[in-house]
C-alpha cells in the first residue's frame, strides 16, 4: 500500500508529497509540532508521544478503543493539557506498534 501510494501521487502529479512508513504510535518528532493530527487507525489508548507532538491550539482525531472504539477530538491547550471531545462509535483496523521499514521509512523525497 505504501508503495502503490507513492506511485499513485507522482501519477496525479504530487510527487512532493511525503509519505512515511513507521510506527504511527511514534509520530513524526522531527517535523513537530503540528497543528492537525488525522489518525486513520484504532489505538488502545492515546499515544502519548504522538499528542505530545501538537502544538498548543493543536488537534487531534483518533479513533480509540478495542472492541468499541470511540472517535476523540483533542485540542492541546497548554503542554500536556488536552480537551477532550467523544464522536460517537465507529470501527477501524488496529493501530500497530513496531513497524520496521528501509532506512528512514520515508518516500525519498
Amino acid at each position: 500500500l505504501f508503495h502503490s501510494t507513492n506511485e499513485l501521487l507522482k501519477k496525479i502529479g504530487k510527487p512532493n508529497i511525503r509519505t512515511f512508513h513507521r510506527d504511527g504510535n511514534l509520530g513524526l518528532p522531527r517535523f513537530a509540532p503540528f497543528d492537525k493530527i488525522l489518525v486513520t487507525a484504532a489505538a488502545l489508548e492515546i499515544p502519548e508521544l504522538l499528542a505530545a507532538q501538537l502544538k498548543p491550539g493543536g488537534i487531534m482525531v483518533i479513533p480509540v478503543g478495542g472492541e468499541n472504539q470511540k472517535m476523540l477530538r483533542l485540542i492541546k491547550t497548554s503542554e500536556g493539557k488536552f480537551k477532550k471531545e467523544t464522536h460517537g462509535l465507529f470501527k477501524f483496523v488496529p493501530l500497530l506498534g513496531g513497524v520496521r521499514s528501509d532506512q528512514d521509512g520515508t518516500n525519498g523525497n
